[in-house]
């Protein structure tokens, strides 16, 4: 059975909108969606935001908001949660981006993002808490 897009909740037609244009078919309560059209799903993908500062972890850190985290950062986070062995250069890069991108996470939820430990996502807030990298 499909349902239209326009009757799927507000809060999830941003995502499934995103999914829909990459290609992929979506599912809501085990119904799935159709399709409606690029324009209709290119007007549910949220515009970048933001005053066009970058930082180095790919966070909008000069923005009134504080640090938002980016797509380009989580998908990095995505894929070093599939890589048996990460070089240890990179962990530290992705756990740094991390906890400035959420600095209001708790270890533990940074950790299971990274795919690092609690007690090294600990660690490296307490180096950049001190100001020593």
């Amino acid at each position: 059975m499909t349902i239209p897009f326009q009757k799927l909740p507000d809060s999830i037609k941003p995502e499934a909108a995103a999914a829909m244009i990459a290609g992929k078919t979506w599912f809501h309560w085990g119904n799935q969606a159709d399709h409606p059209g690029d324009d209709e799903l290119k007007r549910w993908i949220p515009a970048p935001s933001g005053n066009g500062f970058a930082g180095i972890c790919g966070t909008d850190s000069a923005s009134p908001a504080g640090n938002k985290s980016s797509g380009a950062m989580m998908k990095n986070a995505d894929v070093s949660r599939k890589l048996a062995a990460v070089p240890h250069a990179k962990k530290r890069f992705l756990a740094d981006c991390l906890i400035a991108a959420k600095p209001k996470l708790s270890n533990r939820e940074l950790a299971r993002v990274a795919g690092v430990s609690h007690t090294y996502i600990a660690n490296r807030r307490r180096i950049a808490q001190s100001g020593n990298k």
